[in-house]
This record gives structure tokens, C-alpha cells and sequence, in this order.
């Protein structure tokens, strides 16, 4: 998977089907900066997805400090607590989220 910090989007996570030919699929998102999508630098400025907890963490400058478990599944049984997202219309995250103030 790949992680991206996308500012007022949020965090990006994107399965790669093929590298090659830069084929990649969102698969989940979460947003720490709701009130917009608009441009602008506020949002989310960095991930970290390396905890071997599955724990990732994402920061914003003036929203704080996400930590999150994702629990990201290709074929999602339908469950309210999963969170995937494959058009962007999903609404929850699985897992506790938690900000650092």
C-alpha cells in the first residue's frame, strides 16, 4: 500500500495494482481536516505508516497529531466498523482515533 499525506484530503491510503503503469487504487481515506478540500496547506502534512502494530500515524499543523489503526480489506464484508473505500463515499474509520493536542 501506499500512504499519502494529502493536506485538507487527508490521509490517502492507495493498494497498487501495477507499477509500471501507475495503476493504483484509493482504497481508504481519512480526513483531519473536514471543514474543506479546497487548496491549502493546512490538513494532513505527514504519515507514518511503519509501526509494526499496524498503528499509522498523521499529523497536521494546526489540527494535531492522528493515531490510527486502519483495517483496510480489498472485499469488505458489510460491516459498519470496516472502513473502505473505493469511491470515496465512506464515512468511518475502524478503530479508535485518537488526537494529541
Amino acid at each position: 500500500f501506499i500512504y499519502q499525506a494529502n493536506y485538507r484530503a487527508g490521509l490517502r491510503i492507495l493498494k497498487v495494482n501495477n507499477y509500471a503503469s501507475a495503476d493504483f487504487e484509493e482504497v481508504a481515506h481519512f480526513d483531519i481536516y473536514p471543514s474543506s478540500d479546497g487548496a491549502g496547506s493546512n490538513g494532513a502534512w505527514s504519515v507514518y505508516p511503519y509501526f509494526s502494530s499496524g498503528t499509522v500515524v498523521v499529523s497536521g499543523i494546526g489540527e494535531g497529531l492522528f493515531v490510527l489503526k486502519p483495517k483496510v480489506v480489498v472485499d469488505p464484508p458489510n460491516n459498519p466498523d470496516i472502513f473502505v473505500c473505493k469511491n470515496r463515499s465512506a464515512k468511518s474509520w475502524s478503530g479508535h482515533v485518537s488526537k494529541a493536542a
